[in-house]
């Protein structure tokens, strides 16, 4: 089990990365969903590593990433309803 949890985390830890250094080489738009939608996937893999390990400063602060991202996808899907 700790094998697999600490894979998860490491997948967390390279797609935040990634993201990261796509939006920064200009290859990714924090105006779109998939940069959001990375990082939203990649903070709640680190999350899971973090509640398995009882690290609750991680716990916070990935979590915290998640409702961010979740936040920015949802402004992104009102305003392309709204035409925006």
């Amino acid at each position: 089990m700790d094998m697999l949890i600490n894979i998860i985390g490491m997948a967390g830890a390279g797609g935040l990365l990634s993201a990261y250094f796509l939006l920064s080489s200009g290859k990714l738009d924090n105006r779109f969903p998939t940069y959001h939608v990375l990082n939203f996937f990649s903070s709640l893999s680190l999350d899971i590593q973090a509640v398995y390990e009882g690290i609750l400063p991680f716990v916070v602060i990935n979590t915290s990433w998640c409702f961010i991202s979740v936040y920015a996808l949802i402004r992104i899907y009102r305003n392309r309803n709204a035409g925006v």
